[in-house]
């Protein structure tokens, strides 16, 4: 369906009635930030001396004309991008300074312990190919983002042991971690990792400093490997009903040999086609290890120091990561106020880019399994809607009828558009079933009058 809502998407004029995609965990909306700042114009009115100070065309400058990006470097990243890293994350994420200056962080922080490699999802898959047998567990509090299977399972051969939240918006705890770990232990399953994200995905929440701090106290007593997934540490709403702490500054920065940090440019930044994920880990014997694995996934030299051109640029940092917060939170608000107007329940979200939503009143009633029931909603809203969320059963939740939205893949217009067809459709549900007297089964929905439905595209103007 997701190659179907890229072969025709939506345009305001050209194609009004096409397909809207909100379920890519992508922001979009900085993009044109992104260009800003590393694309030289060449405008003719710009002299040499201009431009040669303009930050676009120093990155690129810099970035091809050493001599040492056309050849063989370092496995674990070049050292000025390493440094940029570890400057990055000290200043944003260990000791939330903006005046610390790079000395100064890199004596907290030091770029033997980073890691660079084409995504998070390698680093995912080193670390697992690296820590881990084929067979060994990871508990992951569910629902939670499916590819982390396929980062823990098709190298390693590890695989996932969801752990269902009573209350997600609050996090998992400890005792359901106990009682997912005593489960696998029983069922013969040698666990050997927790995998924490946090700020959570799909849920856009934030385990709090206790919470973390009582997580990993936990996993160390069990002995555990931690994986901790930053990745949407810098995408946190202005008005979070939770203050987030990174695990960094949780431990004072004493993450042992057990504890590994996951960053990348993919979500804060908007820039997932750089494929750049980062490693913050104080194990020697990992790093050494992952150093040889990383030859497969290097990143380029010119992409490195573009990126540590960035990561040291403060103002542009401190600028971007400020507007993306601002875009970010009005599309928020209009994907959380249609819901609020269709009395459709979600988890407020504090970061991310995404609201997970409870669709399930919207059921048809199959008279099977329930996530039949979820996959015939997704088939009827992207028939009568073109619109595409990610279902519950795609994150593995166990409720059928949850959907995550994630809105800034589109342009706020077109997110608009997006939410008023889905209250379009949630009245036509609605005005079926009451005039049914209740949910309807599969064969009743064959013969339902779909014509409840024909409007619903007409939102663009469409005659069609």
């Amino acid at each position: 369906l997701f190659f179907k809502c890229l072969g025709d998407p939506y345009h305001a004029t050209d194609n009004p009635d096409g397909h809207i995609a909100l379920c890519v965990a992508e922001n979009r909306l900085t993009l044109p930030l992104l260009k800003d700042r590393l694309v030289v114009t060449g405008d003719s009115g710009n002299s040499i001396t201009k431009k040669g100070k303009d930050p676009a065309f120093v990155t690129m400058r810099d970035s091809f004309n050493n001599s040492g990006v056309y050849c063989y470097g370092p496995h674990e990243g070049l050292l000025r991008a390493r440094e940029a890293v570890a400057y990055f994350i000290a200043k944003n994420f260990l000791l939330c300074d903006t005046t610390v200056t790079k000395d100064e962080a890199l004596k907290h922080i030091s770029p033997d312990n980073v890691l660079i490699s084409a995504g998070a999802g390698s680093i995912l898959h080193y670390l697992f190919y690296a820590l881990g047998e084929p067979g060994d567990g990871c508990l992951v509090p569910s629902p939670y983002y499916a590819a982390f299977e396929n980062d823990m399972g098709s190298i390693a051969g590890c695989q996932p042991i969801g752990v269902p939240m009573q209350h997600p918006e609050r996090g998992p705890t400890v005792e359901e971690l106990e009682a997912g770990y005593q489960k696998a232990t029983k069922e013969g399953q040698t666990v050997r990792f927790l995998l924490l994200t946090n700020p959570n995905n799909p849920f856009g929440v934030i385990c709090d400093e206790e919470l973390m701090q009582q997580l990993i106290d936990w996993a160390k007593s069990k002995k555990l490997h931690i994986v901790v997934d930053e990745i949407y540490g810098m995408s946190v709403r202005e008005n979070a009903s939770t203050k987030f702490t990174s695990i960094l500054k949780i431990l004072n920065n004493d993450l042992g040999n057990d504890v590994h940090f996951v960053w990348a440019m993919s979500k804060d930044f908007g820039a997932s086609g750089f494929r750049i994920g980062t490693l913050l880990t104080h194990n020697t014997k990992l790093m050494k290890a992952l150093g040889n694995l990383n030859a497969f996934s290097l990143v380029s030299h010119p992409m490195q120091l573009i990126m540590a051109s960035m990561l040291l640029d403060d103002d542009f940092t401190s600028s971007f990561l400020g507007k993306s917060r601002d875009m970010l939170q009005q599309s928020y608000d209009v994907c959380t106020q249609a819901l609020d107007r269709l009395n459709i329940p979600y988890i407020p979200a504090d970061a991310g880019i995404f609201v997970y939503a409870d669709f399930s009143s919207l059921l048809p009633d199959t008279n099977t399994d329930g996530f039949d029931a979820e996959a015939a909603l997704t088939q009827m809203l992207f028939q009568y809607c073109r619109l595409l969320m990610t279902p519950g059963a795609a994150q593995r939740d166990h409720r059928p009828g949850h959907y995550r939205i994630c809105y800034a893949w589109q342009p706020i217009d077109v997110l608009r558009v997006g939410m008023q067809r889905i209250e379009k459709f949630s009245s036509a549900m609605q005005r079926i079933k009451d005039a049914n007297g209740g949910p309807l089964s599969a064969a009743q929905w064959k013969q339902a009058d779909m014509a409840e439905f024909s409007d619903i595209l007409n939102l663009s103007g469409s005659n069609k």
